[in-house]
């Protein structure tokens, strides 16, 4: 991945998603750092949750799935890395627990859907576990959705999920190794692209939002210096 590439989509998400806006109430409302022991933030998790579209967590199950994730971070949260550890630097053994982990969580209990005259039990999903993650390791670890992972051609299962981190990793270096060609440190590439409060697999989960979920093609060379003339 360019640079280019990059803020282009992000100017493009940043103009068009109210998910901004939900992520920024939800980080001011936790602070640093989630507590999923925590009633209160587990409640704005799940509030946040709803608002990037995960409509399985039904807010009249909110409750109970609050329970279900402090139960699952009560076993796994101590055995996730280090929350300051960066994406680059996970070791293969890392990268195996958090797949453990990302399934654990995947299974667990969302809400209630009524089919027929039977209620059934949700699972939070692969979606949902994915975006919990990020959620309690921004830095290191990228949300996905259906769209991006069909396009990767991924099942959503944790081997999936595991070469999803090693793929969106390899785009971290791209981008880290084309900043510095313009004298851009990793830590400022978020600021570079108006994104400053935006990890870099966050970053990268905006481009391929835009570029996957929403199928906009960013522009080349040609199309880059037609308008450039513009100017």
């Amino acid at each position: 991945m360019r640079l280019f590439e990059l803020a282009y989509a992000c100017r493009i998400y940043a103009g068009v998603t109210e998910f901004d806006k939900g992520y920024k109430s939800f980080v001011k409302a936790v602070g640093k750092r989630i507590d999923l022991g925590s009633s209160k933030h587990l409640k704005e998790l799940l509030k946040w949750l709803n608002s990037w579209g995960c409509r399985q967590f039904a807010i009249k199950y909110h409750a109970n799935a609050m329970e279900s994730i402090k139960q699952w971070a009560h076993k796994w949260e101590s055995k996730l890395p280090d929350r300051n550890i960066s994406l680059e630097a996970l070791s293969e053994k890392e990268i195996d627990i958090i797949c453990e982990a990302y399934d654990s969580l995947s299974k667990q209990f969302a809400s209630k859907r009524q089919n027929g005259s039977k209620k059934t039990d949700v699972k939070i999903g692969h979606t949902g576990a994915a975006k919990i993650l990020f959620a309690i390791r921004p830095n290191t670890l990228p949300p996905w959705d259906i769209p991006i992972r069909k396009a990767f051609g991924f099942d959503g299962e944790p081997a999936s999920y595991g070469n999803y981190l090693r793929q969106v990793r390899e785009k971290v270096q791209e981008l880290c190794s084309d900043a510095r060609r313009y004298g851009l440190e990793p830590n400022g590439i978020g600021s570079a692209v108006d994104r400053p409060n935006s990890s870099l697999p966050k970053l990268v989960d905006e481009y391929n939002w835009v570029t996957l979920t929403k199928k906009v093609n960013v522009p080349g060379l040609n199309i880059l210096n037609k308008w450039l003339k513009w100017l």
